[in-house]
């Protein structure tokens, strides 16, 4: 009989915890998404330049490609080479002898979230080659994004 008692102690003691009030709580969680952008890849190959040709030759191109955050606006811009003669005055070296050359892209964008084609331009005039010494002309342009 106690043991009896004791179990419907234990009983309305476990009944009566579950009619307790429930308490609650709510947690606060949040993130901030940085626009970011970074810009890679590219090449703007004129090839060879013949001084018998005519016209204008454009460079074959390999697309850079700029990756910003979804929604992000950006720029570019670049340092005009290693051989600029002023302001968007870009130009190929070979030794003291240089090549004028236009080099051309769309400087502003809105991002999606993926990598995207900057629209890259080269060409270089029969003018500014036909009276230059043959050799292997060069330059680098350095390309940088902003979000």
């Amino acid at each position: 009989m106690k043991k009896l008692v004791v179990l419907a102690a234990v009983a309305m003691f476990l009944m009566t915890g579950s009619a307790m009030a429930a308490g609650t709580s709510t947690v606060a969680v949040s993130a901030t998404v940085l626009g970011s952008c970074t810009i890679s890849g590219g090449t703007a190959a004129f090839g060879n330049l013949d001084p018998a040709g005519a016209g204008v030759v454009n460079a074959g191109i390999a697309q850079p490609q700029v990756t910003c955050t979804n929604g992000a606006p950006y720029t570019i811009t670049d340092d005009d080479g290693l051989s600029e003669s002023g302001v968007d005055a870009n130009r190929m070296a070979f030794g003291a002898n240089f090549i004028q050359y236009s080099f051309a892209y769309t400087a502003t964008g809105i991002g999606n979230g993926g990598a995207q084609n900057i629209g890259l331009t080269a060409s270089v005039l029969q003018a500014d080659y036909i009276n230059k010494p043959a050799g292997n002309y060069a330059d680098t342009v350095t390309l940088s994004v902003l979000p």
